[in-house]
């Protein structure tokens, strides 16, 4: 009889664009897998996961957008990319469990990556796996982490359903790291 290996746990790591933590992101660490949001590769040297969720056409007529942009979408080989839905020009799209995420976190409004992405990081963490061939090397930790992402200035109206779904995170079980220097949940006073 052969035994199945136990796949290792991983870790992890939600990465946006604030430079206020972006820089402390675990993107070397072999514990911790990246999971990042539009353009990231700019900014760290890989991802594991990626995610956009606007259209290719939306993205080429979007002035942040480059037309790099676009061809890193389309040339990513190994690493998923959760989209709207399955785009033949990005071949590793997979489609965003949209009504699975309205089903376990009905009071989200789902109007940031952010927020698609923390829900999704619980989802896998309680389904117990990564998407795409992902799923295959490791399984996730219950613990996931926020770097990059900051709910001030242009950002404030993502922090509510942020705060929700690290409720619903730790009423889970799920350990959510969140550096000290992140503006998000940061208080002047009690």
């Amino acid at each position: 009889d052969v035994v199945p290996m136990t796949l290792p746990e991983k870790s992890l790591a939600l990465i946006a664009h604030s430079k206020r933590t972006l820089d402390l992101a675990p993107t070397r660490d072999p514990e911790w897998i990246t999971f990042g949001l539009n353009n990231i590769y700019r900014f760290v040297p890989a991802v594991n996961v990626a995610i956009q969720i606007h259209t290719p056409e939306y993205l080429a007529a979007h002035p942040a957008y480059s037309k790099e942009d676009l061809r890193w979408w389309e040339g990513l080989k190994d690493t998923p990319l959760i989209a709207q839905r399955v785009f033949p020009q990005w071949p590793t799209s997979e489609s965003m469990p949209l009504a699975r995420l309205q089903e376990r976190f009905p009071r989200v409004p789902w109007t940031s990556t952010m927020a698609y992405m923390m829900g999704l990081a619980i989802l896998w963490i309680e389904a117990g796996a990564f998407p795409g061939a992902l799923g295959e090397k490791c399984r996730p930790a219950r613990r996931f982490g926020l770097w990059g992402f900051d709910t001030l200035d242009d950002y404030s109206t993502q922090g509510p359903a942020a705060a929700y779904l690290v409720a619903e995170a730790d009423h889970a079980g799920i350990e959510c790291v969140i550096p000290k220097a992140s503006g998000f949940l940061r208080q002047p006073f009690l």
